[in-house]
């Protein structure tokens, strides 16, 4: 059996808050081995430092959350045939 760990960089906002960017994930073996898995490459802060952290991973939710509508500048209001042909070929 593995745990999973998912890795996390901090990353301040322009509106002052944290957020976390997530760099990777870390495999715990039941072995006592420890892999780690970088899918980007975590950025230095300004003092030249790289902090990481490591958080549970959330569970998947298979349902989907919030709406989604329509744009109004994409609402089918015409008949397609009156519009011109905008492709070049």
């Amino acid at each position: 059996m593995v745990k999973i760990m998912e890795i996390k960089q901090p990353k301040e906002g322009k509106d002052g808050k944290t957020y976390w960017h997530k760099v990777g994930v870390k495999f715990l073996w039941d072995d006592g081995r420890e892999s780690i898995k970088l899918d980007s490459l975590p950025l230095p802060n300004e003092k030249g430092e790289v902090w990481m952290n490591l958080f549970e991973p959330r569970p998947k939710d298979d349902t989907a959350t919030g709406t989604w509508d329509k744009p109004e500048d994409t609402a089918n209001d015409t008949d397609p045939e009156d519009k011109p042909d905008e492709i070049p070929f």
